[in-house]
């Protein structure tokens, strides 16, 4: 842990300071590819488990994925001032793994929830995966259940959704071969956070609506970092919404 880190780790356990929480734009995609890439090379170091090796399938993929859940309004980012200090994507609809049963009951689906390192042993995670069922639950008023699937082999991240009162489905393979394949969901808690809620919510760009909308436009080239897979996937998808 750095200097600054650390800094920013006594502020978050003595403090509790609010944090705010935006729905990404286009110019933040090289934000969230950055938080998965701290998030991989922490993995690789630490833990004894094949997550995020390598981006899956591969990096343009990887890319990909991250592209269409901001330009479909779907991925959050948690800000502490200008540090970008997690993310999660939350959608209404479930992927392949899931049965066409299991999809038939409306549920909240979160997926790449991230949490910056310098955060780590704070309850942030926590307090974020309730906001993100509470979130969902605006979009799609009827479910009641969050559901998350996992990396297969990372047996330590599937203990920690365990102590968050998910329960297990099942371990599952799809034709693509998906290394994300252990599945887990708990009910939607209603009941107030407890102590006092550090994550607010920031208004929305002007325009901007929860799936589909666009808000202000912005430079899909804004930021620094983006990389060369990133770039050729917008440019398809620019193309395509043209045509």
């Amino acid at each position: 842990m750095n200097v600054n880190a650390g800094v920013r780790w006594f502020r978050i356990r003595q403090r509790g300071p609010r944090f705010e929480i935006r729905l990404a734009e286009l110019e933040h995609v090289p934000v969230v590819i950055g938080l998965i890439e701290q998030a991989a090379d922490w993995l690789r170091e630490e833990k004894d488990t094949e997550q995020w090796n390598r981006p899956w399938p591969d990096r343009e993929g990887r890319d990909k994925r991250v592209y269409e859940g901001v330009v479909n309004r779907l991925t959050w980012i948690l800000w502490d001032g200008d540090t970008p200090a997690a993310s999660v994507t939350i959608n209404p609809f479930g992927n392949d793994l899931w049965t066409e049963d299991e999809q038939r009951a409306e549920a909240v689906y979160i997926h790449r929830l991230v949490i910056d390192r310098a955060y780590a042993g704070t309850g942030l995670g926590a307090e974020l995966i309730r906001w993100a069922g509470r979130q969902g639950r605006r979009r799609t008023p009827g479910a009641k259940l969050i559901r998350i699937d996992v990396w297969t082999d990372n047996k330590e991240l599937h203990a920690y959704y365990r102590r968050q009162g998910f329960r297990d489905v099942d371990v599952r393979t799809v034709g693509d071969d998906c290394p994300s394949g252990a599945l887990f969901q708990r009910r939607i808690r209603r009941t107030p956070w407890s102590g006092t809620p550090r994550i607010g919510l920031a208004p929305s760009p002007r325009g901007a609506r929860w799936l589909g909308g666009r808000g202000p436009a912005q430079s899909a080239l804004g930021g620094v970092g983006v990389t060369v897979g990133t770039l050729a996937t917008m440019m398809i998808f620019f193309v395509l919404k043209v045509h």
